[in-house]
């Protein structure tokens, strides 16, 4: 097992490498998934239709991929090229996370999917920002970056 440091970068913080983006994309991309399908079950629990299928298992598995895989490449280039990262991500992330809630809303508004129902578009909602939430904690955990220059 090695002892050495990570790659500092030319702003002399912690870059990270490679394998933490992987890393990142595993355990937030799991972590995500499991977060979204409880959201889904609890909503249908709660009277949610089984007939939106935006909440089914299998429905929420793929965009939460995509969200995550998307998420991590852009942490990791922010994070090796930006002076200031955790600047950049808190205005980022919530704006990702306002910017997913658009088709929900349309969703929601339009009725365009069967069994839509505030509920279970709120729930869909939810689903958003737990992704937000689970991914910017693995995110600074596996990837970290200096909040001090925020």
């Amino acid at each position: 097992m090695s002892t050495a440091h990570p790659p500092v970068g030319p702003r002399g913080r912690t870059d990270p490498r490679g394998r933490d983006l992987v890393l990142a994309m595993i355990v937030g991309g799991v972590a995500a998934i499991a977060a979204n399908v409880a959201i889904g079950a609890v909503a249908r629990s709660v009277g949610a239709s089984s007939d939106f299928s935006p909440l089914a298992p299998a429905e929420l598995v793929v965009p939460t991929i995509f969200g995550t895989v998307v998420g991590a490449v852009g942490w990791f280039v922010i994070a090796r090229r930006v002076a200031r990262p955790w600047a950049v991500f808190r205005v980022a992330a919530p704006a990702v996370v306002l910017v997913s809630l658009i088709p929900d809303v349309i969703m929601w508004v339009g009725g365009s999917e069967p069994g839509t129902s505030a509920g279970a578009v709120i729930a869909l909602m939810l689903t958003h920002l737990a992704t937000g939430v689970v991914l910017v904690a693995v995110f600074q955990h596996v990837m970290p970056v200096d909040r001090s220059q925020s």
